[in-house]
């Protein structure tokens, strides 16, 4: 139940936070009208980064330390998937474990980190048109995957050069399905973009509060819930 309470006060504090940066920038610039649809987006961009950070496990709450160790970087790409791989197959052969449970292990590991990255790559230039550059959405994914690996450095979890090649790419598959998304449905994708004018106010901003409150957000509390932990 506790970590039930955690996990939602993680997802809803961001989004809270975000909703009132909102509401200021709403006031200082009156000109964003009948735009419900882009701040529906942007709350839920807000939430999925949230997921995202929990699943990746950014919080310090199961361990923290400041000394960087060299040998828990996996910096050679596939290497350490393909260890991942066997060392699955051998435990299964091992411990009798149905392939199909094996299977979904290795899909849940290679292709959740995939995945998990999806919504960026589409939630991206949904929102806002200066991603609508493929270079530009799949930097930004990059520089939130890398920022998740370089915080695992600190945490009780391995930094894995696969991984930040996984999300990556879920970043370009997601931006592939905003590209189909937008020739199918024009006018539906259109109700979520700020207007380009917009785009050049602090509305601008939204795109870093979404990833930048989240991360903070978990950081802070489990740094919080480490320590009541400590002084029990």
């Amino acid at each position: 139940m506790e970590g039930m309470k955690g996990l939602v006060r993680d997802i809803v504090t961001p989004i809270i936070i975000n909703s009132i940066i909102i509401f200021i920038l709403s006031k200082i610039n009156k000109k964003q009208q009948n735009k419900t649809g882009h701040i529906t987006g942007v709350l839920f961009f807000t939430f999925i980064m949230t997921i995202v950070f929990e699943l990746t496990g950014i919080s310090p709450i199961s361990g923290f330390h400041t000394d960087i160790r060299i040998n828990e970087i996996s910096y050679i790409p596939v290497v350490s998937t393909l260890d991942m791989v066997k060392d699955v197959f051998n435990t299964a052969h091992v411990e009798n474990i149905p392939g199909n449970e094996v299977m979904l292990y290795l899909g849940a590991n290679i292709f959740g980190n995939i995945l998990m990255f999806g919504p960026l790559g589409l939630l991206l230039p949904l929102l806002w048109k200066h991603f609508r550059k493929f270079s530009k959405t799949v930097l930004f994914g990059f520089i939130v995957s890398f920022t998740i690996e370089s915080s695992q450095l600190f945490l009780a979890r391995g930094t894995d050069i696969d991984d930040l090649i996984l999300n990556t790419i879920g970043t370009m598959l997601g931006y592939l399905a905003f590209v189909i998304l937008r020739k199918l449905f024009p006018k539906f994708t259109a109700k979520f973009t700020l207007e380009d004018d917009m785009e050049k106010s602090s509305w601008s901003i939204l795109p870093v509060t979404c990833v930048i409150i989240p991360y903070l957000v978990i950081v802070a509390f489990g740094f919080y819930d480490r320590a009541i932990l400590f002084a029990r």
